[in-house]
């Protein structure tokens, strides 16, 4: 269990310089994005 665990978090956790895996870039969008967008809000609701 433990070396199949190691097989799927293996793509995520080491740099690939070639090709990055597609699924860890689009945790990383939404993360960046939603961690813009609560910035944003808290920003819009302090102001007003």
């Amino acid at each position: 269990m433990l070396q199949g665990l190691h097989v799927y978090t293996t793509p995520y956790t080491t740099p690939h310089k070639n090709n990055p895996p597609i699924v860890s870039q689009w945790v990383l969008v939404f993360w960046v994005s939603g961690l813009v967008f609560c910035f944003g809000f808290c920003i819009l609701y302090y102001f007003l």
